[in-house]
């Protein structure tokens, strides 16, 4: 995803799902690629692929395990 132009990424596993988090000034970039990042994280095995619209941030993983 860096050599789409995305600074800040991660994506998050929860089971079936890739949990895709930028920064929100590179939302408008995910969804332009939308077609060739889903291809890429189905081939790993995900069912599902989201975009969070909290956009990237610092220990939000630890939101769930609080």
């Amino acid at each position: 995803m860096r050599s789409m132009g995305l600074g800040q990424v991660r994506v998050r596993h929860h089971e079936e799902i890739a949990r895709v988090e930028v920064e929100p000034a590179d939302m408008e970039k995910v969804i332009y690629h939308r077609e060739k990042i889903g291809v890429k994280l189905k081939s790993l095995g995900y069912t599902y692929i989201v975009l969070d619209l909290e956009g990237y941030r610092s220990g939000s993983l630890n939101l769930v395990l609080n």
